[in-house]
């Protein structure tokens, strides 16, 4: 798992594989991880989470990369 000061980004969907997310994101809230949850629904132990349509678990990387590639981009910008 990882440390209490570490933060967090958990890509969580509806699908099977969102479920088994689920276990993990319960696991590092009973650490007391800063999560951050990318998916259409919310999660217990989630304090931020950025919403995402909900579409079929097969395409479903193609929106919920998004988010992520702006995050990337304004970290990006403001570390110049």
């Amino acid at each position: 798992m990882t440390a209490s000061d570490v933060p967090v980004l958990a890509v969580v969907g509806d699908g099977p594989a969102g479920a088994a997310m689920r276990e993990v994101v319960t696991k590092l809230d009973e650490r007391r991880a800063d999560v951050v949850a990318i998916g259409p629904s919310a999660i217990d132990g989630v304090r931020l989470r950025i919403a995402t349509p909900s579409v079929d678990e097969r395409y479903a990387p193609l929106l919920d990369i998004l988010p992520l590639q702006r995050l990337a981009l304004h970290l990006a910008l403001r570390s110049r």
